[in-house]
Parts: structure tokens; sequence; C-alpha cells
């Protein structure tokens, strides 16, 4: 065993041309391991790993079935929390956990919900996040057929996670800036 007084030093070394700044490889860091974390989710809390069959079309039947739920619970996720990535399994509980009534008068459905959750203050402001972004669908798309409903949803949402991009400057400002 060890003696406690001693230190123990832990070294990694980074071998790279990027041009990255140093202080830019952590955050590539941690994205990589985002990127991972879907990959992690699907196997373990939407049950992507278990396919066992000899029929190859079953199987994708199931895994396409599961990767689109996933597609479609992500997305209403990030509609709650533009911010940052929903697990499934602290996400599932928090937002299904309501109890809903839908009533329907002169020709529209209004849903209210009954957060049954212990984080209610935190469940009302995400509900609420989602519920601007189905307005804003509703507001704008309206009268358009259900795919074009669908990506003014998309777009919405990825409105509020990416960050506005710069003014664009034409290629002879650019010339003249440079």
């Amino acid at each position: 065993m060890p003696d406690k007084d001693v230190q123990v030093w832990e070294y990694a070394v980074l071998v790279t041309n990027s041009a990255y700044a140093l202080d830019a490889f952590g955050q590539l860091y941690r994205d990589r391991a985002d990127c991972e974390n879907g990959f992690d989710e699907l196997k373990n809390q939407w049950g992507w790993g278990g396919f066992t069959t000899q029929d190859i079309e079953r199987c994708q039947t199931s895994a396409r079935a599961v990767a689109l739920v996933y597609n479609w619970w992500s997305w209403y996720c990030r509609a709650a929390k533009p911010g940052a990535r929903m697990e499934a399994i602290t996400s599932r509980a928090l937002l299904l956990a309501s109890v809903g009534r839908a009533v329907k008068h002169a020709g529209q459905t209004t849903l209210y919900l009954t957060p049954m959750h212990a984080a209610k203050d935190k469940l009302l402001a995400l509900i609420a996040n989602i519920r601007a972004a189905l307005s804003h669908v509703r507001d704008i798309a309206e009268q358009l057929p259900f795919t074009d409903r669908w990506k003014t949803f998309l777009d919405y949402v990825v409105a509020k996670i990416t960050r506005p991009l710069p003014p664009w400057l034409p290629s002879a400002q650019l010339t003249a800036a440079g």
C-alpha cells in the first residue's frame, strides 16, 4: 500500500499540427465526449444494443424505430432546454411526470398539464420553453404541410442552440480589411 504522503502525478501528452489555440483543446475534448454520450445513451437507455435475431429486416426496423424516437425526444428536450443536452435517464422522468388533460373547443385543442415531479419550478420553465417553440410553429407554419411544420420547429430549436453568426462581409471588404 502506497504511503499517504506520496504525491502521484498523471501526465498526458498531445501531439498535433492543429492551428487551434491550446486552451481550445479542452472544449474539443468535451465536445467529443458529448458525442460519445449519445451513443452510450442509445445503447443503455433506449435499448439500441440488444437486438438478437437472425432476421435482418426485423432488426433494422427495430433499430430505426429506436433511432427515430431518440431523435424526436432529443429535439423535444432541446426545445425544453436549448442551452444543454438532457440525458434520457433524467429527462424522461422529469418531462413525463405530469398528468395532462386535452380540452377541445372552437376547433382548437388546449393541453393542460399538472406537474407531479418534485422539481416543479424547473419543470414549469422547461414546459414554457416547449410551449414557446410550439407556439412559434403554430404562428409561422399553421397552413403549411406537416413536413414544413417539422422543419420550422427544427429551425427554431437550432436558432436557440447556436450562436448567431457575425455579419457577412462581401469578399471585397474582406480583402481590404486583410
